[in-house]
């Protein structure tokens, strides 16, 4: 499902580090509850503002979680994965920021660090926003994920 679904289950990706990722980060993450500095307010798309939720499945394995996109620049993701011995919850937190119908994620901290870097960039193109829906294709997959805005 979402980055955060599909990060949970994977470790980072050498290849990145060796393939010498494109990736730009937006700006330095600041943990505060003050407005975050460095962030280009041009980049916060006021449409992904807000929670937005899924669940599903898979390969069969149900998952499921919420995604809070705040007006400051922040986000704050929940993952919870069901594995063979029960289920696990990641949190993830960082910037985002859309540019040209592209979601860019930065990750700055994970409730497990050995489930994605800090340093990690993610990017989704924006296939559709409204009032209840939110549907994000990967780019380094070809999933598309659908979200919906809590109420």
């Amino acid at each position: 499902m979402l980055l955060m679904l599909t990060a949970c289950s994977r470790r980072d990706d050498k290849q990145a580090a060796a393939g010498g990722s494109t990736n730009k980060p937006l700006s330095p993450a600041v943990q505060t509850n003050k407005p975050v500095l460095g962030i280009d307010k041009s980049l916060l798309d006021p449409r992904i503002q807000g929670t937005w939720v899924w669940d599903g499945d898979q390969a069969g394995t149900p998952r499921g979680g919420s995604l809070t996109f705040s007006p400051d620049g922040t986000y704050k993701a929940r993952s919870t994965n069901q594995t063979s011995g029960g289920s696990n919850s990641v949190i993830f937190e960082g910037i985002w920021g859309v540019k040209d119908e592209v979601l860019v994620f930065r990750y700055t901290k994970a409730s497990d660090p050995y489930s994605i870097s800090s340093r990690r960039v993610d990017q989704y193109r924006i296939v559709r926003v409204d009032d209840k829906e939110l549907a994000l294709a990967d780019m380094q997959r070809t999933d598309t994920n659908v979200m919906h805005r809590k109420k």
